[in-house]
């Protein structure tokens, strides 16, 4: 993208707070606009009748939306609000405008869905071969990654809905780490305490992943 062209992509964003459990988008809606969370966490939720499951993520490292702008089809997932923050957000139109007329923007999407397709790929095999614990280790991990603090408000219901459990099992889960001395959680706040350690009680799925996202964020294929 030349300097005028990146010039007007920014100017075309416009700031915007969210909280926990803001809804962005509905199934069966198209995507109104495309969003760029800086310090907040944003999912896309699909649902198979009453239960409900994060199937992608995104915070800081990336933008959520972009992939549908030129599909006529309506979404099959919502757009939920994990973490309160800040995001960028711009209208689906828009969006789509500076993808047709800017090369480098195309190529920036391309290798961008790339790098999603092979994280959602990767938590295909992590849901169906690593435990409740292993994967609560690294959903934690990931996420700190994408707020970009140790510190943020999480609670168990809404850990257990991205990983698709029980209640239950993620009490389970937290208290092992807690016990470890690996995180702290108390009135709706998660910090996590070590996080070298928290990494060696989550499955390789977590470095695989942190590696593909390193590379994305320096301009490389994943």
């Amino acid at each position: 993208m030349n300097l005028r062209g990146r010039g007007t992509f920014l100017t075309d964003l416009a700031p915007m707070s969210i909280r926990a459990h803001d809804r962005l988008s509905l199934p069966g809606k198209a995507l109104p606009k495309v969003f760029f969370p800086v310090g907040a966490v944003i999912s896309a939720v699909c649902a198979s009748g009453d239960a409900r499951m994060e199937v992608h993520g995104v915070g800081r490292e990336g933008m959520i939306g972009g992939h549908d702008v030129f599909s006529s089809k309506r979404s099959r997932f919502s757009l939920v609000c994990q973490i309160s923050g800040s995001i960028l957000s711009m209208p689906s139109p828009i969006f789509r405008q500076h993808v047709t007329t800017s090369v480098e923007l195309r190529q920036i999407l391309s290798t961008y869905s790339a790098g999603v397709l092979n994280f959602m790929m990767q938590s295909i095999v992590c849901n169906g071969l690593h435990s409740v614990a292993q994967r609560c280790a690294r959903w934690l991990l990931v996420t700190r990654d994408r707020v970009g603090a140790v510190d943020f408000s999480l609670t168990h219901e809404l850990l257990a809905r991205m990983l698709g459990v029980r209640r239950s099992s993620v009490s389970i889960a937290l208290q092992r780490l807690a016990s470890l001395k690996l995180v702290r959680y108390r009135f709706g706040r998660m910090r996590i305490v070590d996080p070298r350690g928290l990494e060696l009680e989550s499955c390789t799925c977590y470095r695989i992943v942190a590696r593909d996202a390193r590379r994305l964020l320096n301009g490389r294929s994943p």
